[in-house]
């Protein structure tokens, strides 16, 4: 277990601390907020863009939202708000913009002398702005990529194995020419590779990790911290309950020291300098992100929250109100088709949905990007089947796989993944058609495609799109081949950190073995919050689960049977229904 010091309790000196090994500073966009720099920090941001989305009036009122919804928006990481945007280029120039110019505040101007003093020796940062580079330019008298010794690291190209110093801008930096190094998705966030992922070991591996303003949030940061040798690590948070679940981990796994308290109390004591930071209103620019995407645009990428949150009942109802003529693509328009599909498989209706994702198709077929093409194939293959259309959703399938094959401009996860659903389409023909050898040789295939797939995602750094994996394991049942020493979240909690509520319910649905309890309190608030979101589905499932454990109970046998009739299956499962009943 981590230590915790609370603000009022003294402090020895850095120098002290660190018993002669090297600092390096983690800085998140906490050191960003004071004034006069006032840009957000992640959760102001998400904030501004839930007050943008889904403002008090007519569209409140319609989806009909609850005290609880706003904080589940709010909660998300703006990793995943930002990833469900219209268009993901204007969002790169929005960010450009909004924080390629700023003004450093006393905080970076501190830090910047602490490097210079070699009391800090390395810097990292998952900040856009460039409110520390104008400090440390400012202390060592230049500009550019070197600082005195102090080399930044924003693109591959500008490592030089000359320097031993660094200023790694993990996410980009926003003055760049068009914004292309900055990293704001969930799905960008594996892209640490090569000779960057090197350099990050680099500077964290046997040292002493200052960590400031940073939430321990990111993906791809905290899972690589907590497998490398630390001498120490001291982090500093206003609230405890401001970590994420990877900076827990981090600081449970090493042993760390939390500073809980006010950055001006807590810094003086650790650099023997004054600090005078001023607080600072900070006013998110939300008006100038509403002018670059129309209405219609704002109201898919609500849509896109909605269903990443599984509120599939809410999501259905908002897309209608959609006017597809004010689409300004084509692209647009099929993502529209997309998203509404995406919330009727939810809600069970798969013959509306394999349609909707048809329709998508049709839209964009000759200019969509082979991508999105073949993640619309994969939405027709996984509706077919549940209606029992298995020829249709098998050619599907197979046209998805192909793309997978043959187009190498895909990552190797979504070929994967794609590979993945032409497996699983033919074990559920050869399981309906009694074809026992057939589907046992899919299952050997599928395990080997599965640690493939696992190998792509550990490689990469995916830990977010990891846990996916745990999920395909139990739809091919075949057993645990997940390397556990290696995933460093189990599937409930990175699920649980990016707010996937669906996905959450199917992790626990897997690994349901037990009949205590403390289970079945777990399964009731399960299948309550699917029934309550309209994912009938997973209520049925759930609530079958259940019935399991408690075979006598007539009420939930008659939800059970509810939920069942809301999902468009087919005649064949309907067949099976009655004799399971």
């Amino acid at each position: 277990m981590y230590k915790i010091i609370e603000e009022g309790n003294t402090l020895e000196s850095l120098d002290e601390l660190v018993h002669e090994t090297k600092v390096t500073a983690l800085l998140g966009s906490g050191i960003s907020s004071w004034s006069p720099t006032s840009l957000a920090t992640g959760a102001s941001f998400t904030s501004a863009i839930y007050d943008l989305l889904f403002p008090t009036g007519p569209i409140s009122d319609r989806l009909e939202i609850d005290d609880q919804f706003p904080d589940k928006i709010k909660s998300l990481p703006f990793e995943v708000i930002l990833e469900k945007s219209p268009d993901e280029r204007r969002i790169r120039l929005f960010l450009r913009n909004l924080y390629g110019i700023a003004k450093p505040n006393p905080l970076h101007e501190l830090l910047a002398q602490q490097v210079k003093l070699n009391v800090i020796s390395d810097l990292i940062t998952t900040n856009y702005d460039t409110a520390l580079d104008t400090a440390l330019a400012h202390v060592s008298s230049c500009e550019g990529e070197r600082f005195g010794s102090l080399t930044r690291v924003v693109n591959e190209p500008t490592l030089s194995d000359t320097h031993t110093r660094y200023y790694f801008k993990i996410h980009g930096s926003a003055d760049d020419s068009n914004g292309e190094t900055l990293i704001f998705a969930l799905t960008q966030e594996a892209r640490m590779s090569g000779k960057k992922a090197a350099l990050f070991k680099s500077l964290i591996k046997n040292r002493t990790l200052l960590v400031i303003g940073y939430s321990g949030r990111d993906f791809e940061i905290c899972p690589e911290i907590e497998k490398l040798p630390i001498n120490r690590i001291i982090w500093l948070a206003y609230r405890r309950e401001d970590l994420g679940i990877g900076g827990k981990r981090v600081l449970t796994r090493h042993n760390g020291t939390l500073l809980e308290g006010d950055l001006r109390y807590w810094l003086p004591l650790l650099f023997g300098e004054e600090l005078n930071l001023q607080n600072s209103e900070i006013s998110f620019p939300k008006e100038r992100l509403a002018l670059i995407f129309s209405d219609a645009e704002l109201a898919l990428w609500r849509v896109a929250l909605l269903n990443h949150l599984s509120y599939a009942a809410k999501a259905a109802r908002e897309i209608v109100e959609v006017d597809h003529h004010s689409l300004e693509t084509a692209e647009l328009v099929a993502e529209a088709h997309a998203l509404r599909a995406d919330a009727l498989h939810k809600s069970g209706k798969y013959r509306c949905a394999a349609r909707a994702y048809a329709t998508a198709l049709e839209l964009v077929e000759d200019t969509a990007s082979i991508e999105t093409a073949s993640r619309y194939l994969v939405g027709i293959s996984d509706n077919s089947r549940m209606y029992g259309r298995l020829l249709r959703g098998a050619i599907a399938a197979r046209r998805a796989s192909a793309i997978a094959e043959v187009d190498f401009g895909l990552s190797a996860e979504v070929r994967q993944t794609r590979l993945l659903a032409l497996s699983f389409m033919y074990r559920v023909f050869a399981h309906y058609r009694g074809f026992a050898w057939l589907r046992r040789a899919i299952q050997r295939i599928a395990a080997k495609r599965l640690q493939s797939q696992e190998d792509v995602l550990l490689e990469s750094g995916a830990y977010a799109n990891y846990h996916h994996l745990v999920l395909w394991v139990a739809r091919f049942d075949v057993g645990n081949i997940v390397k556990i020493s290696q995933r460093t979240y189990s599937a409930s909690e990175g699920f649980e950190e990016i707010g996937y509520t669906l996905a959450q319910m199917q992790a626990f649905r897997a690994q349901a073995d037990s009949r205590t309890s403390e289970w079945e309190e777990e399964a009731r608030k399960w299948s309550e919050l699917a029934a309550e979101l309209g994912v009938h589905p997973e209520a049925y499932k759930l609530f079958r689960l259940r019935r399991q454990f408690r075979p006598d109970d007539a009420a939930l046998k008659s939800a059970e049977e509810y939920h069942f009739a809301q999902c468009e299956y087919s005649p064949w499962m309907r067949f099976l229904r009655r004799r399971w009943a």
